[in-house]
């Protein structure tokens, strides 16, 4: 549903949607399907140009990531954070990300390289292993 609503660009149906999938997988205790509806969420708030809460939700699923030891995710996540950070201006930090140099990337060695998909306005990036 909130895949759907999100690509009518019914934005606010699809948060709701996310956020309410993100919040039964945690209470859930499925850790897995939380970070894989905060990626959701943070492609609407990006849709919106919402930077800010993008980065928010990412920083929370990036914690999330690095608690189950999931490299894929992480890297995934840091691609959209340095994406992020290209979008507001801070190429600088966005560099030190893609280099796994800053916080975000702490205790990730090597530069991220991935392949893309693009689906709509939004790259999807899959980490080459």
């Amino acid at each position: 549903m909130a895949w759907g609503y999100r690509k009518l660009g019914d934005f606010d149906s699809a948060l709701a949607f996310y956020k309410r999938a993100e919040e039964v997988s945690a209470h859930a205790g499925f850790i897995e399907l939380q970070i894989y509806w905060l990626t959701g969420t943070s492609n609407v708030y990006y849709q919106q140009h919402d930077y800010e809460a993008a980065e928010a939700v990412l920083m929370r699923g990036l914690e999330l990531a690095r608690s189950q030891g999931n490299k894929r995710t992480l890297t995934e996540y840091m691609n959209d954070l340095a994406e992020i950070e290209l979008e507001i201006g801070r190429i600088e930090s966005a560099e030190k990300i893609l280099r796994g140099s800053d916080s975000p990337g702490a205790g990730q060695s090597g530069p991220v390289r991935t392949t893309g998909l693009t689906v709509g306005s939004r790259t999807y990036r899959r980490a080459e292993t």
